[in-house]
């Protein structure tokens, strides 16, 4: 029954606010959709494959080892040196270009995936391809693996992370929750009592009666008025 009372309460509070709750639901969606076209630049990725071959027989095992192996050799600073010696990847550390790259690999799979996130689109998809050209040469030279790149040049893929639709409607919804917050905070913060049904809440007691002070103000005034009007008449008369 509270839980029900509670329950009722809350909506009742949500209706009153109701206002404030879309307001400020609608200034967190502004501000987000300024932040995303304006401030926030959106993120692109770019992907290449590597097959990975068995070069002489080996056995099974000691093939997928050469290919976790060569996983690792793929974000090694062998590698990664490498790329860094070429335009226009020449200011870059090694850290920043490690944090660039993902390398994925499906269970029983001998295809490697290159992934590379960057704010810039060409950028991304020269630094996938450069990684994938200098990752399958090592691995030819190192791991004595067959490895076959599977480029796609300037058709490589590469897409968009992220949506501006779905970063506004994440703002909107934590838009609506803080405007509840606040809604709760205001409420909270406010000692006036609006109605019967919250003195009966409050005080846990039935309400007996009601005195409307408005109508005996009212019923005050235009007696004073009346008392104006006699008192002016009569002041009117006594100067005749």
């Amino acid at each position: 029954m509270d839980d029900r009372i509670d329950l009722r309460r809350f909506f009742s509070i949500v209706y009153r606010r109701a206002f404030l709750i879309v307001a400020t639901a609608i200034c967190f969606a502004l501000l987000t959709a300024v932040l995303t076209i304006y401030v926030i630049k959106p993120t692109f990725e770019a992907r290449e494959y590597i097959i990975v071959g068995k070069q002489v027989e080996t056995e099974t095992q000691e093939f997928y080892r050469k290919l976790a192996s060569s996983m690792d050799l793929i974000k090694s600073p062998i590698v990664l040196g490498e790329v860094s010696k070429t335009a226009p990847f020449t200011g870059e550390t090694l850290k920043t270009l490690e944090d660039k790259i993902a390398v994925q690999n499906n269970k029983d799979s001998q295809i490697l995936n290159i992934i590379v996130r960057d704010s810039d689109k060409e950028y991304a998809r020269e630094l996938a391809l450069r990684v994938a050209d200098v990752s399958a040469a090592k691995m030819n030279s190192l791991l004595e693996v067959k490895v076959k790149n599977e480029s796609g040049g300037a058709d490589a893929s590469i897409k968009q992370v992220g949506s501006s639709i779905l970063n506004i409607a994440i703002g909107t919804a934590a838009g609506l929750f803080f405007g509840i917050l606040l809604a709760m905070l205001r409420e909270y913060l406010d000692d006036s009592v609006r109605g019967e049904s919250e003195i009966e809440d409050y005080f846990q007691l039935p309400l007996l009666g009601e005195v409307n002070l408005k109508k005996k103000e009212n019923r005050r005034t235009h007696s004073e008025k009346y008392v104006s009007n006699i008192q002016k008449t009569r002041g009117g008369e006594v100067g005749v």
